[in-house]
């Protein structure tokens, strides 16, 4: 997380003497809010925090997008989300960020409430933290798309090399390169790039197998970021296959191209936070494009 917003808890966990000051902000690809930035005085606060909106305190926060204030707290403090042991907290506090893009929250152990005016000023410092974030994010989308402009002037050449570039870009080792003929239950593998265990050739696969078969039959583009990846529960292309992807797996679909339908399968391990939220859109247009050069 930039220094900024690290500066910026620090200041709040020094104005509200509080035991923690947590950050959490919404996923750009769902409804959950993850925690990006804290400052405690101990050692409880876990190392990876996912809350769904209304769960719990924080979450009922997150989707009210309402300001809640807990006096004289006696629950366990395990039921907020973020702790992994009971820590005691007397008091806990919480504002929402902007459009419900976040959540900014308090807590303490040596007060049992939070002056009025303090309560305010929380509100004020969930603003300057969704406008800090406002513009960490926009840098970040500038360089993703500077990088992808650069990758659309180089392509064009040999699809399969602009497909495994773009994987690159993304973040993403493994690429599937699948077409099949219009009305027909098949399709075959066109290239693979990062795959060990299966090649591209003239071997037949079915649509209503697997995930590229749902791409197939659906017709959609879809990022899952939580993909298991089990072959007795969900597999790519076939069961008991050898591939090993990523929780994260992004399929898009090109336009039929005549007679033929064709998808493009990525997988690997990245952050998916840093891509825009118009990432499926932006990828199919650019595919499309290259693909329409080739």
């Amino acid at each position: 997380m930039p220094s900024s917003i690290r500066c910026h808890l620090k200041m709040v966990a020094n104005l509200f003497d509080a035991y923690t000051a947590a950050l959490f902000l919404r996923s750009k690809h769902g409804e959950s809010y993850r925690l990006v930035a804290k400052e405690s005085l101990g050692d409880a606060v876990k190392d990876s925090c996912v809350i769904e909106s209304g769960q719990g305190l924080i979450g009922w926060v997150a989707r009210e997008g309402k300001r809640l204030h807990v006096t004289h707290f006696t629950r366990d403090t395990r039921t907020l989300g973020i702790y992994k042991i009971d820590t005691g907290i007397k008091a806990f506090l919480a504002s929402p960020l902007p459009y419900r893009e976040g959540v900014l929250m308090v807590d303490s152990k040596n007060r049992y409430a939070f002056p009025e005016k303090k309560q305010r000023i929380l509100d004020d410092c969930a603003r300057v933290a969704y406008d800090l974030w406002f513009l960490i994010r926009q840098e970040v989308e500038r360089e993703f798309y500077r990088k992808l402009l650069d990758w659309l002037i180089d392509s064009g050449a040999n699809f399969l090399d602009d497909i495994g570039r773009l994987g690159k870009l993304l973040g993403l080792k493994m690429v599937l390169y699948a077409c099949k003929d219009r009305g027909e239950k098949l399709y075959r593998l066109r290239g693979t790039i990062g795959v060990h265990g299966l090649k591209a050739g003239d071997t037949l696969y079915s649509v209503d197998e697997g995930l590229m078969g749902w791409f197939f039959r659906y017709k959609k583009n879809v990022i899952l970021n939580k993909f298991r990846g089990e072959a007795a529960q969900s597999f790519i292309i076939k069961r008991n296959e050898s591939l090993n992807p990523g929780p994260v797996v992004v399929g898009i679909c090109l336009p039929e191209n005549g007679e033929t339908s064709e998808v493009v399968l990525f997988s690997g391990e990245t952050d998916i936070e840093r891509w825009p939220s118009d990432i499926l859109e932006t990828l199919s247009r650019s595919l499309s494009r290259i693909r329409g050069n080739t």
